[in-house]
């Protein structure tokens, strides 16, 4: 009897067993999606109330024990990536330090420079600018408004305040200004922490000074989004490569002061002047990620933009910053936000401005007038401006960010109230402004 052949299985059909495969690559991708949101959560929930400014649908299961989980362990995963970047820091510096030592003991080396002037006690006051002297002649010392009597120190009237035009929008940052000595250097505000302005003196009565003096032994630290993000790098090039003068630029994109939990720029400002005492200038733009709804406090309802409770916490975030930059005697340069495309936007950009503007002069800092360095005639959003007889575009289609000229333009504006000077030259100017000074 002949041996029966093996019966083979019937072949599956070939649509079922793409569908498998499918389902299968659908499971996977959808397991490893959850496992990222349960780990990721928090920058999840953030993207949300800040993209669609409420509160996320799924906010409620932040009750759940296991959910919470996965929330702790991306924050201690955090923390140690963060607590190793501080270490390779730490041993990056100590590492340059050494080096630096080693350099110094060398056969021929020269000597170390000198340390650092400490910083000078509080000025309650701003001094005058010296008078323009006649061709060939020195001008003469100004004298410190805090040994003037009460009658006679008094601000400049508002057409000798803004006699000096901003730097002329062709030159584009191709001749900043020269360091000066101690001997003709024009007095200038001391980024120091300033008194507040007597009763009935206009906003702009800390501004009169018009310029920062800054050294090489001082840092300048930029804070912002986006905007800052273009416009910084065009300052620290010059400060660097002019100046010898350091800079920090910690600007970050889709970053505010109306979503903390996204990231907090109070809180990042507070550790990085708690990191670089040196910080004499702090800088900032910011503002078109802020005008939305937000909560004022975690698990709050939100509040609408432009309410009572909306306006107080902002203006508080305003001035966390500025109180920092004052408890650490740094100056304080804040731009404001130009003319947007868009009508809501700008809207909302021109509030922000108002309390950007009572902030910062409240805290005797200086404002720049975005508008006016880009020429934005009357508020009026202008993708172009004149420079050199032409017509030249400054902003990109966005209608918010700026082209690489317009970025020059604001970069300009910020170098053109900065006084580089010699240390010697500093530390004069600083005891002058400081006449009880032993």
């Amino acid at each position: 009897m002949p041996a029966s052949k093996p019966q083979t299985p019937p072949a599956r059909p070939a649509a079922s067993s793409l569908a498998q495969a499918l389902l299968g690559l659908f499971a996977t991708l959808a397991t490893v999606a959850a496992v990222l949101v349960w780990l990721m959560q928090g920058s999840v929930n953030e993207y949300w109330r800040q993209t669609y400014h409420q509160e996320p649908r799924w906010a409620a299961w932040s009750a759940w024990p296991a959910w919470q989980l996965g929330g702790q362990w991306q924050q201690d995963m955090t923390a140690k990536r963060q607590a190793w970047a501080d270490r390779w820091r730490q041993f990056d510096a100590h590492a340059a330090q050494v080096f630096s030592q080693l350099w110094q003991s060398a056969p021929g080396a020269s000597a170390a420079p000198s340390a650092a002037a400490p910083r000078q006690p509080i000025s309650a006051s701003t001094p005058e600018p010296a008078p323009v002297a006649p061709p060939g002649k020195r001008p003469a010392p100004a004298a410190n408004p805090a040994s003037l009597p009460a009658s006679q120190a008094q601000p400049r009237p508002a057409a000798q305040r803004t006699a000096s035009p901003e730097p002329a929008a062709g030159s584009m940052l191709e001749s900043p200004p020269e360091p000066v000595s101690a001997a003709t250097a024009p007095p200038v505000m001391a980024p120091t922490i300033m008194a507040a302005a007597p009763a009935g003196k206009p906003a702009t009565w800390a501004q009169a000074g018009g310029t920062i003096a800054l050294d090489k032994t001082d840092r300048v630290f930029f804070v912002g989004d986006s905007m800052m993000q273009g416009v910084a790098p065009h300052v620290r090039r010059i400060l660097t490569k002019e100046y010898g003068i350091d800079s920090l630029d910690l600007s970050k994109q889709s970053t505010g002061l109306a979503y903390p939990g996204f990231f907090d720029w109070p809180k990042t400002v507070q550790n990085t002047f708690a990191q670089h005492p040196d910080i004499r200038l702090m800088v900032v733009f910011l503002g078109p990620n802020d005008p939305w709804a937000f909560a004022v406090e975690k698990g709050q309802p939100y509040a609408k933009f432009k309410s009572e409770a909306w306006e107080t916490a902002y203006r508080a975030r305003i001035r966390a910053l500025l109180d920092t930059a004052r408890t650490h005697q740094a100056a304080i340069i804040w731009l404001q936000v130009p003319a947007m495309k868009n009508q809501k936007l700008d809207s909302g950009m021109q509030y922000l401005n108002s309390l950007y503007a009572a902030e910062v002069q409240t805290a005797h800092g200086m404002l720049i007038d975005s508008n006016q360095v880009l020429g934005q005639t009357e508020g009026r959003f202008n993708a172009y401006a004149d420079i050199d007889d032409k017509k030249v575009k400054i902003r990109i289609d966005d209608g918010v960010h700026f082209t690489v000229a317009g970025q020059k333009l604001l970069a300009q504006a910020i170098l053109a109230r900065i006084q580089p000077v010699a240390a010697p030259a500093l530390q004069a100017q600083r005891d002058a402004s400081n006449p009880e000074t032993p």
